[in-house]
């Protein structure tokens, strides 16, 4: 079986080109985009349909030679011979000469490769759902298939399929850590990571304070910062406890000043704190 490579946007290979040119060049892949076989009763599909910049393989599957003609490429197939194709965005017409029955005309056409992408989103506190958004240009009614990454699991895992709607799609989502989100629309994919603060919230009672923290984060550790304006940082940690199994981490016999509490998110989370408060004034 011989094969040869030939860009359409250029004709490269002329109708009587020895065989030595044709086993010299690139063969036909293993896996083209799309395929027409030259058949005894045919090309099959009779008109072809493939994106621009993606393989076409043209192959002669009869017992004789066949001649495939168009103002772009001019290419003699014996049996066994195969073409591989790859066009800009257009509508070519070609002929296929050599069948018994007569010539056959018809139309290759090349269409722009699809586009998918995910918008930028700005983090999100836990426990909450948001829209996840973006574009997908391509074939009509091609869905785009969302997965996503939890940044603590190995393997992505698909949560839906949106059938775009006038070249924009959504999903809404809720994760509980940050998460990467992956779709795929044909060919074309795009990845984006969505962030997850930790709920954090603060209250006070005399000079004791209780933090409670809402994450999937095993007993946080939580900070008390003292406003300290004449030292080297304005900010100082003075405090650490770590947080029970319910969330909640409790400082006691807290000096008069002013505070912030904060819990560090690790991996999976960005980090979040309190508005300042005071104690004892």
């Amino acid at each position: 079986m011989r094969y040869f490579l030939a860009g359409l946007a250029v004709a490269v290979l002329g109708a009587r080109a020895p065989a030595e040119a044709r086993t010299s060049t690139l063969a036909c892949s293993a896996s083209p985009f799309s395929k027409i076989e030259l058949q005894a009763g045919g090309p099959m599909p009779f008109t072809a349909t493939v994106e621009a910049g993606k393989e076409l393989d043209v192959m002669n599957e009869t017992d004789g030679a066949l001649t495939v003609t168009s103002s772009v490429l001019t290419a003699s197939l014996q049996p066994g011979d195969c073409v591989a194709v790859v066009a800009g965005v257009g509508a070519y017409p070609y002929s296929i000469s050599g069948y018994s029955t007569g010539d056959v005309s018809t139309w290759l056409y090349v269409i722009p490769a699809p586009v998918v992408t995910i918008s930028q989103h700005a983090s999100i506190s836990y426990g909450q759902h948001t829209v996840l958004s973006g574009t997908a240009i391509g074939p009509a009614g091609t869905p785009v298939i969302v997965s996503a990454r939890p940044l603590d699991a190995s393997q992505p895992a698909q949560i839906g399929s949106v059938t775009p709607v006038r070249g924009t799609w959504t999903l809404s989502i809720a994760p509980k850590v940050g998460t990467e989100y992956t779709v795929d629309f044909g060919d074309a994919q795009d990845q984006r990571i969505v962030r997850v603060i930790p709920d954090l919230v603060a209250r006070r009672k005399g000079h004791t304070v209780t933090v409670s923290v809402k994450a999937q984060i095993a007993r946080p550790t939580v900070w008390l910062f003292r406003y300290t304006p004449k030292a080297l940082m304005l900010w100082t940690g003075v405090r650490s406890v770590t947080a029970g199994s319910n969330g909640l981490a409790t400082f006691k016999n807290v000096p008069s000043g002013r505070y912030y509490a904060a819990v560090l998110g690790g991996d999976l989370y960005l980090d979040n704190g309190s508005e300042p408060f005071n104690i004892g004034r």
